[in-house]
């Protein structure tokens, strides 16, 4: 291969493990056996810089030069120019639509390359690196000029995020994190962030020395490894580049990193001024495997490990082709190490209240600083239930069933109820209760109702009982039992009445279906008083005065 030393020229892309392409300012080179052997594969008639390249989803290489964008398939056919203005770079997002700039705006294209359109404002600087997260979140910054530069998802305005690095690439790693590599202002050449809105330096100078103010090549693997270079090597970083260590690769000396690609299995390229670089043999680039146990009950909703104290233990097998050097264990509040003694291995966990479904990560490292991730779940009732309601549905019931809402806050799940008229609860006995919730930050709601011992008011008194068997402290409410003097008794008729009227002798009269009725409220009969079929109203039944006896109640 030609190389030379413009290090915004330098890229890779992987169609797949093992066919590769690699590109500077001279040309395109294509690997076929991942990396170890390469082949020209297209040829730039001049020196270009601000190069970049990007795999489209219908596998062909879409490309940048002076005078646009270009694809061409992976056997070298059909290249094409599909954009005609001048750009700076090409990248795609995870879904494969294709992102560039023109002039002053960025323009995406979503049918691989066909057809391009503006969008967003007018951007705030040239966007030599960019990046489009998988919520449609961009980012974008310049060698040229400091900052960072974040238009969010759906639009908006462009906010400056970062002010202290000039920024030459961007990458992003499976947890979500976002890095940004370039010539720091303030002496640090690497910035991360969780969020995309607060960034944080990378202590790279630990491992790089003086030089990691200015910082070329960035790349992370799908372990969630960050590697950075440089002139002065390459440092790695298994914790969210929090800490670094040196990462052997047996560049030559003097040879400066300007570009770092992990391939989708993991194998790390450099390409410096002086070549292309994977780790020679005798290199260890394997990660670690492993398993854990816990020894708790099963959560027999989901069989998901359940535990009631803040501490457990976790029993962690691990193996590695060079040994596993040590182990960290991560229940949100980051990594813990220890040294690794051997499998398996028993592991105090702390973890943190509230309880809840907790998230515990254990990652095993070796020598080399390869990591692998073991995560388990685990359900934590860190403190009994606690009844935050418990009141009737009405306070005057008329039958001596009497229903209440109950309210309580439990980490994983209350489950039987107990209510009595009793404070003491003496008699009273444990029901099964079924509780449910919308959100899991809203507390456990349920029904429950209870039989009266008799009229009057009374002070229902409630408890209750979680999974762990741990009951929560009383709570009261009181209801009023009123039983009435007589019960109603409805009297079905054949369709809809109206105007009622008394007699002063008993009767009522009304009118249903067109025709005047009469009822007998002794001997509860109905009989046709006069019939017609069309009194539509009681003044219909006024202008028929064949009943004079009734009229003047109509009337009332």
């Amino acid at each position: 291969m030609k190389w030379g030393v413009l290090w915004n020229s330098l890229e890779m892309v992987a169609a797949d493990a093992n066919t590769l392409f690699a590109r500077n300012q001279y040309g395109f080179y294509k690997s076929t056996d991942g990396g170890q052997t390469w082949a020209p594969f297209l040829a730039n008639a001049s020196p270009l810089p601000y190069q970049s390249m990007a795999m489209t989803n219908d596998n062909c290489l879409v490309f940048g030069a002076g005078d646009g964008i270009y694809k061409i398939g992976l056997d070298g056919s059909g290249l094409t120019r599909v954009f005609s203005q001048g750009i700076r770079s090409v990248t795609r997002d995870v879904y494969g639509t294709l992102y560039s700039d023109s002039g002053s705006y960025l323009t995406k294209s979503t049918d691989n390359g066909a057809t391009w359109a503006t969008f967003g404002p007018s951007v705030p600087l040239a966007p030599y690196a960019k990046l489009v997260t998988p919520d449609g979140t961009v980012y974008i910054g310049s060698y040229l000029s400091a900052g960072i530069y974040r238009l969010p998802s759906g639009g908006g305005s462009w906010q400056q995020v970062n002010g202290s690095i000039k920024v030459r690439r961007f990458t992003s790693d499976g947890a979500g994190r976002i890095y940004a590599c370039g010539g720091g202002l303030s002496g640090y050449g690497t910035y991360s962030s969780a969020d995309g809105v607060t960034w944080t330096a990378a202590p790279v100078n630990s491992v790089l020395g003086s030089s990691a103010y200015s910082v070329s090549a960035i790349a992370t693997d799908s372990q969630n490894s960050v590697y950075v270079g440089n002139a002065s090597g390459i440092a790695k970083s298994v914790d969210g580049g929090a800490t670094w260590f040196e990462f052997a690769t047996g560049i030559p000396s003097g040879a400066t990193v300007y570009y770092l690609f992990a391939t989708p299995s993991d194998m790390l390229f450099a390409m410096t001024d002086q070549g292309i670089y994977d780790p020679p043999g005798g290199v260890d680039n394997v990660c670690p495997s492993g398993s854990v146990s816990v020894s708790a009950e099963t959560f027999p909703a989901d069989g998901l490990p359940f535990v009631t104290e803040a501490t457990v233990q976790f029993v962690v097998y691990g193996e590695d082709n060079g040994g596993v050097s040590d182990v960290g264990v991560n229940a949100g509040s980051g990594f813990a190490w220890q040294a690794w003694t051997g499998s398996p291995m028993a592991v105090d966990v702390p973890l943190s209240s509230p309880g809840g479904k907790k998230t515990v990560v254990v990652r095993l490292r070796d020598v080399s600083g390869n990591t692998a991730d073991i995560t388990q779940d685990i359900w934590y009732d860190a403190e009994p239930p606690s009844i935050t309601n418990f009141s009737p549905w009405y306070s005057v019931v008329t039958s001596p069933s009497a229903t209440f809402g109950l309210n309580v806050a439990e980490d994983v799940l209350p489950t039987e109820v107990m209510l009595s008229e009793n404070p003491d609860f003496a008699g009273a006995s444990w029901a099964a209760c079924d509780f449910s919730r919308s959100y899991p930050e809203d507390p456990f709601f349920a029904e429950v109702s209870v039989s009266l011992s008799s009229e009057g008011t009374k002070t229902i008194y409630a408890k209750v009982r979680d999974y762990a068997g741990r009951e929560s402290e009383p709570a009261f409410a009181t209801v009023t039992y009123l039983k009435p003097a007589f019960t109603p008794e409805k009297i079905s008729t054949s369709a809809w009445e109206c105007a009622p009227s008394f007699d002063e002798s008993g009767p009522m009269y009304y009118i249903k279906d067109g025709d005047l009725y009469a009822f007998d409220i002794s001997t509860k009969q109905e009989t046709v008083d006069y019939g017609q079929g069309h009194l539509g109203s009681r003044f219909g039944a006024e202008r028929h005065r064949r009943v004079p006896r009734i009229f003047g109640h109509l009337k009332s």
